[in-house]
């Protein structure tokens, strides 16, 4: 049954290890109009992502851990603007920017402020995503 018999937006998630072609297919869809991340680098990786859930921690329990549903709120949160992070989420949510040995602070904390802005200014977005 097609989603949007149900009301909702499209979404769409693109994984695989560097040289198999994700980029390709993130600018396809991106040319297509899908909506891929306010804050994405030179290899059409969503950043927020990465700092969401690329962490070992996170997938060291069960993904029906209540991080892990946490970070996932969040992360629809920014990426379809619906409404703003609450405090709790906020307060999480800066409290990635702890010593991560393979990314500097100034990465996280530049993306912790992203997410929170984009969950913040824009208007819901109603159209595919990914």
């Amino acid at each position: 049954m097609p989603l949007a018999d149900h009301g909702l937006a499209p979404v769409v998630a693109i994984g695989g290890v560097g040289g198999s072609g994700t980029r390709l297919f993130a600018q396809v869809l991106d040319r297509l109009g899908w909506y891929l991340g306010g804050d994405v680098n030179e290899s059409a990786d969503n950043l927020w992502f990465s700092l969401l859930f690329k962490r070992a921690d996170l997938f060291a329990r069960d993904a029906r851990h209540p991080e892990f549903a946490l970070a996932a709120r969040i992360f629809r949160a920014a990426m379809t603007s619906a409404r703003p992070l609450d405090g709790a989420e906020e307060v999480w949510l800066r409290g990635l920017t702890a010593e991560r040995p393979e990314c500097a602070s100034t990465w996280l904390q530049q993306r912790v402020e992203s997410i929170v802005h984009a969950a913040r200014t824009t208007g819901p977005r109603s159209g595919p995503w990914g």
